[in-house]
């Protein structure tokens, strides 16, 4: 019941709150073209904030995976935060060739999205103006579903209230941290990959 009732509120955000979250559309176009190069999705981040300069501009903090290959969406020193094709998500130490942390094991591209007959080919990493941190399965610019999530959103503590800011950091060390600021100056972390845990909603 718990998850049904996170999986609406997101379904609701994704078909009402387009312009503000960023969840529709693509912000780099999935190519049939072979000039179009994988390395065109890695990002190689290492700090992503969303806050009052920049929330208008969705390309900024939410991205689309590469169907083919590895997308590089956070690095930082030895570590990068990696998704596969398939929607697996794990934090990854290049020197030593280890996944320091896996944040979600479950595949999903090529699978039918639940309750639908819809096959999931396209998927969208947004890093949210509420706080959270949402993989997406993308059918069309107007019908793009949750996945899983990192589980920090809020309906009260948004960028478009004008009460916070978010900031999404990648650290040399491989941890990923969400980071609320408030309007008054003062911060909480609300999300450590060090002791907090993506999870599912299908």
């Amino acid at each position: 019941m718990k998850k049904a009732k996170i999986l609406s509120a997101l379904m609701a955000l994704t078909l009402v709150s387009v312009p503000a979250t960023g969840i529709a559309g693509s912000t780099l176009s999935f190519s049939n073209n072979a000039i179009v190069a994988d390395a065109a999705y890695d990002y190689g981040f290492s700090f992503i904030p969303v806050d009052s300069g920049n929330y208008k501009r969705p390309e900024l903090y939410s991205f689309d995976l590469n169907p083919r290959a590895k997308t590089v969406i956070m690095q930082n020193g030895d570590y990068s935060l990696i998704a596969e094709p398939s929607g697996k998500l794990y934090i990854y130490n290049n020197k030593t060739k280890n996944i320091k942390k896996s944040l979600n094991n479950t595949a999903y591209l090529g699978k039918k999205y639940p309750g639908t007959n819809k096959i999931i080919s396209k998927l969208k990493i947004a890093f949210q103006t509420d706080g959270n941190i949402v993989v997406y399965a993308v059918f069309s610019k107007d019908d793009i579903r949750p996945l899983y999530h990192s589980y920090t959103y809020s309906s009260t503590l948004t960028v478009e209230k004008g009460n916070c800011n978010y900031y999404y950091f990648f650290e040399k060390d491989g941890t990923l941290r969400i980071v609320r600021i408030y309007k008054g100056g003062s911060s909480d972390e609300i999300f450590n990959s060090n002791r907090n845990n993506f999870f599912r909603l299908v």
